[in-house]
């Protein structure tokens, strides 16, 4: 069984258009090679072909607010994952879930443009990104109304929901 295929494409070279001139160095390649998997070839193609009857995949991250008193006591902290447990369940119950995701230490480093390295994910306030799950919905309407049950916001927390790109 063939597990990886390769697709070259070739265009053939018009030569009233020499893009090669246009700077000392630069190179126009009129090949281009695909490596892809028979997986995501099939994927793709369902995609294109039954995109009205497919689930569009979304990203939940977790966004909290970072607690500056104790740590809760661990009958607070069973409950607290009940809820997210139970939600997780009616999630993949409802065929919605496709990854749980994990939870994100709170200790991170952000990269800026020029290799400026700082502190922290978070810029001024204590917001936080605490995790990341994968879900599936018909649309963003959909997805953000799976959201709405989610345990971390009776918390204080929020939800960001964003579509992943199909590629």
């Amino acid at each position: 069984m063939i597990e990886r295929a390769f697709l070259k494409l070739s265009f053939p070279k018009n030569p009233k258009k020499n893009l090669n001139n246009l700077s000392p160095g630069f190179a126009v390649s009129y090949d281009i090679e695909i490596q892809f998997t028979l997986h995501m070839f099939v994927k793709q193609v369902f995609h294109f072909i039954f995109n009205k009857n497919t689930m569009n995949e979304f990203v939940f991250l977790y966004r909290g607010v970072m607690a500056d008193g104790p740590a809760p006591s661990p009958e607070v902290m069973e409950a607290h994952m009940k809820r997210w447990q139970a939600w997780f369940g009616k999630l993949g119950e409802e065929g919605h879930l496709k990854d749980w995701g994990a939870p994100l230490q709170k200790d991170g480093k952000r990269v800026a443009s020029g290799g400026v390295i700082t502190d922290g994910p978070y810029s001024d306030g204590k917001e936080i990104i605490g995790g990341f799950s994968i879900v599936k919905a018909k649309d963003l309407a959909e997805a953000a109304k799976l959201a709405k049950g989610c345990p971390g916001i009776e918390e204080g927390g929020t939800v960001e929901v964003r579509q992943v790109q199909p590629m």
